[in-house]
């Protein structure tokens, strides 16, 4: 039997955390059991970690884990870790503004999944139109991804371009195609940036605005420095031999919460 571990990176985004778990919890994990498993990466939070708004969970096989450091932008750093301590030998990487639906997961259990694949999702806010099919064309998201365990820890993330933002999935998805992974596309699109609206049992979603005040501060992290320039040079810098990162986890971490019975 299949089973797939879901990581997410966390970082300040108390709102999107508790709606993304409650989520999670009523309305797709119940018909999955024990074949997922939900690893969550607080990278660091200080005003609003993690562990002070988990939602009560009755469906979710959940691992918390914190990174002691508060590194900026440690997206890469946050991904080797989720994959690192994970419990199966499928993984799937997603942000936390991203919903899986119950299509998503019963798309990625019945994969067969080989050695030096990559699964990515198409997405719907992602697309163009094809005038030759005459129809919409979904481009792939560069973030989220379906692979296997140890394919991701001999190819992991290099956590150069921590501390800056941008490039990172562009370089690892170039490092990737240089050691001859071939990448597919799944067939459900993802959602982003999508509110999940629940009144008891009852499910609603909206898309967030975000050039909205309310959304930035949603999101969280957004006093972070969002300037690509010098990930820009680092990235340019690092195409000249593509090098699978050698040197991962730069930080201290710890398992903060575990219910999981798998």
């Amino acid at each position: 039997m299949n089973k797939i571990d879901i990581i997410t990176a966390y970082y300040n985004q108390n709102v999107y955390l508790t709606e993304y778990l409650t989520y999670l919890d009523k309305f797709i994990l119940p018909k999955f059991g024990n074949k997922v498993n939900i690893i969550l990466i607080d990278d660091g939070s200080k005003e609003y970690p993690a562990r002070d708004f988990l939602p009560k969970l009755t469906h979710t096989n959940l691992d918390l884990y914190e990174i002691e450091e508060d590194i900026p932008w440690n997206l890469s750093g946050g991904r080797n870790l989720g994959v690192h301590v994970a419990r199966s030998n499928n993984v799937c990487y997603i942000d936390i503004d991203s919903l899986l639906t119950v299509n998503h997961i019963n798309e990625l259990l019945d994969i067969n999944i080989k050695d030096k694949e990559i699964y990515q999702f198409p997405c719907y806010d992602y697309k163009f139109f094809n005038f030759i099919t005459n129809k919409f064309v979904y481009r792939n998201l560069p973030s989220p991804f379906f692979m296997k365990k140890q394919d991701f820890l001999q190819h992991p993330m290099d956590e150069d371009f921590c501390g800056n933002w941008g490039y990172e999935n562009i370089h690892w998805l170039k490092v990737l195609s240089k050691n001859k992974f071939i990448k597919k596309t799944l067939k459900n699109s993802l959602m982003v940036a999508t509110k999940t609206n629940i009144d008891n049992d009852t499910l609603s979603l909206t898309k967030f605005d975000q050039k909205e005040k309310k959304w930035k501060k949603r999101a969280g992290g957004t006093n972070l420095f969002r300037d690509r320039a010098i990930n820009l040079k680092l990235y340019n810098e690092k195409l000249k031999d593509l090098k699978v990162p050698e040197n991962i986890l730069r930080f201290n971490y710890k398992l903060i919460f575990s219910n999981n019975e798998l």
